[in-house]
């Protein structure tokens, strides 16, 4: 019987902004559990170091892409990113 792993994406979620709370963070943390996705909450107070070792996706509550820019402005871009309505 052979074995195939796939790689688990990394979901850098959001952490949510006021207006629009922890949509972000919910979903990808709803993924994590079902064991679809691995998440990593933005809104961590550890530091964060973001990895291209996985493919990696932005998750963001809203239009601002806040998820987006911070893995851009670490030198990472995002195989996909979404914004959740």
């Amino acid at each position: 019987m052979r074995v195939v792993l796939k790689p688990l994406p990394v979901l850098y979620a959001c952490q949510g902004c006021p207006e629009f709370g922890q949509r972000a963070r919910e979903f990808a943390a709803s993924l994590d559990r079902d064991g679809v996705a691995e998440m990593v909450w933005l809104g961590a107070s550890r530091e964060l170091t973001p990895t291209e070792r996985y493919p990696v996706y932005a998750v963001d509550g809203c239009g601002k892409k806040c998820a987006l820019e911070w893995l851009a402005r670490h030198g990472i871009t995002a195989e996909r990113s979404y914004v959740l309505d």
